[in-house]
């Protein structure tokens, strides 16, 4: 009877070790991914082409310019579409019921 109960004591001791090991392992290989990760990213960085600061500066005012082209734009297109529409007769409520 007392061997018994001294091998169902260790049973869980060893069990928690193992579980233990299990944890330290599965967080070793998360950590391991990350530095992986991490060195295939700065790879992958240092492959791609830097822009200058210049060159930074002279995308950004192109991007305020085209943006500024359509601004215009937009208003030049309401203005004429209220122009037109200032030159059109309007019709009375009494034609608008006739074509109905």
């Amino acid at each position: 009877g007392s061997a018994a109960r001294k091998k169902a004591a260790q049973k869980p001791e060893a069990s928690q070790k193992s579980a233990a090991r299990t944890v330290e392992e599965e967080q070793a290989a998360i950590r391991i991914q990350a530095i992986l990760r991490g060195s295939a990213a700065r790879k992958k960085a240092a492959q791609k082409p830097r822009e200058s600061p210049n060159e930074q500066a002279r995308k950004k005012e192109e991007e305020e310019e085209e943006q500024a082209a359509i601004r215009i734009q937009a208003i030049h297109r309401g203005s004429t579409a209220r122009k037109i529409t200032a030159q059109t007769p309007r019709r009375s409520s009494n034609e608008q019921a006739r074509k109905k």
